[in-house]
């Protein structure tokens, strides 16, 4: 389901499971019967097993399924900036640790490296807003000031061990 990211943008997705056929997507809202998804998933696993033994490595599973992004309808991958592929990738991030968080009722650590050098200034402070949702989370940023200590948009700062 297409969602605003809050900068006049309306940000989409699709999936497809490896085990589709290619060219084949789940859009948004549609979902498969567990038993359909089974059936299907093993059948491709059956159907790969030659393909998977003479490349020595495993073709069908989540590893290899696709999720492609659409700002205003359009694949960001293709058209997007760098700042819209960077943006599209932490939201999707967020929505993951929002899904742990109500299936399983833990916060995971968000490890986020370098999340802002592609943003630009409109991105930056929506981004900013992850440190205000309460999720345990570590940033690795290289330019000084954007997490400034004290501000609404830093927490407590504590040093990793190496």
């Amino acid at each position: 389901m297409p969602k605003s990211w809050g900068i006049g943008e309306t940000l989409s997705a699709r999936y497809a499971p490896s085990w589709l056929a290619e060219g084949e997507w789940l859009d948004a809202g549609e979902t498969l019967d567990r038993d359909e998804a089974r059936e299907r998933f093993a059948a491709a696993l059956a159907a790969s097993m030659a393909q998977e033994r003479a490349r020595h490595r495993a073709l069908v599973g989540p590893h290899a399924d696709r999720i492609e992004f659409f700002v205003e309808g359009r694949p960001v991958g293709v058209y997007g900036s760098q700042g819209q592929q960077r943006s599209a990738v932490l939201a999707f991030k967020l929505a993951e640790v929002t899904l742990i968080c109500d299936l399983l009722g833990q916060q995971p650590v968000l490890l986020l490296d370098d999340v802002m050098s592609e943003l630009d200034e409109q991105r930056r402070p929506r981004a900013g807003e992850v440190r205000l949702r309460g999720y345990p989370n570590v940033y690795n940023h290289g330019e000084p000031g954007v997490f400034r200590r004290g501000s609404a948009r830093s927490g407590p700062r504590r040093a990793l061990a190496p």
